[in-house]
């Protein structure tokens, strides 16, 4: 599972809520943006992206006797 994150002025955000199944898929959302926003004909700022891979949370719940 991947994420995206967006690089501000303030660090690195995730963009969107959305985890994604492949890096493959993940890039292809970002392409998809670029594309929506320049149809549009929005000024894309100098924004730099990337995908992250989610980590699996640690079960800290379990315990051994």
């Amino acid at each position: 599972m991947y994420y995206i994150q967006v690089r501000t002025a303030h660090g690195w955000h995730r963009f969107g809520a959305d985890n994604y199944s492949s890096l493959l898929v993940a890039a292809l959302k970002v392409q998809m943006h670029v594309d929506d926003a320049t149809e549009r004909g929005e000024a894309i700022p100098a924004s730099i992206f990337r995908i992250v891979k989610v980590k699996s949370k640690r079960n800290t719940n379990v315990y051994t006797d």
